[in-house]
Order: structure tokens, then sequence, then C-alpha cells
């Protein structure tokens, strides 16, 4: 226990960890609760304070050709990362192809993809995911 407490605390930035609040928040043992929340009334505002993309290299050099399995068992042979589609439902491929440095080379989005460094890209999914050729 006291390796895993000394990883983690080499980890911050020790601003955070010295007062448990970041950004000049309040402590959660600072705060009032209630019974029932469910009775509380009046606006409530989450916000994500920093949402920016922050690739972890910015100039990657991938090693390619690369053979990988997909989901169904087949290898599949990547030789060439100019010309990125990531789609999924949740727009998590696009954000992870963008924080590996890639961004560059994503040439389209879907509409799940809702960060701001991919919305200049032609959205390649209509009605829901499906994907358009054009």
């Amino acid at each position: 226990a006291a390796l895993l407490a000394s990883a983690t605390a080499a980890c911050s930035n020790g601003t955070a960890a010295a007062t448990g609040v970041p950004d000049g928040g309040r402590r959660l043992a600072d705060v009032t609760t209630v019974d029932d929340p469910r009775t509380l009334e009046g606006p409530v505002t989450a916000v994500v304070a920093d949402a920016a993309v922050r690739p972890v290299v910015d100039d990657p050099a991938p090693a390619l050709p690369v053979t990988v399995t997909d989901a169904q068992g087949t290898p599949v042979t990547v030789t060439d990362v100019s010309r990125i589609l990531a789609l999924d439902v949740y727009g998590t491929l696009s954000r992870t192809v963008f924080e590996l440095g890639l961004g560059d080379h994503v040439v389209g989005r879907d509409v799940s993809s809702g960060f701001a460094e991919i919305a200049d890209r032609q959205l390649v999914t209509s009605g829901g995911h499906d994907l358009s050729a054009e």
C-alpha cells in the first residue's frame, strides 16, 4: 500500500494533493449534505474544467507496416496513416487519435465526435451513424 501511495503521490503536481481541492473547489468534507437530494430545487451547472485535446507527442512517427487483428479475428495490415477515419458510437476513437498526435491525418468525423479540435472536419455520418460515401 505504501508503494502505491508513493507512486500516486509522485504523479501529482502537489497543489491538488496538498489541499485535496483542484482549482479552488470545495472539499467534500466542507459541503453540507441533505438526506434526500431529490428534494433540492434550483439551478445546477456541471462544467468540464478543460476539455482540450493534449497530444502525448507533437509529431508521431508510426512504425509501419503493422498487422493487427480486428474484432472479427481478421488480420489487417496498416501501411499508411495519411488519411484516418476514426468512427465509433461515442466519439472516443477520434479523440484517441488526436491525443496520440495524429489529428492532422483525420479526414472526417462522426456525429459523436464533439470536441473542438475536430469540428472543422467533414461530417461523414448522416442519420445517426450511417456512413456517407460522398
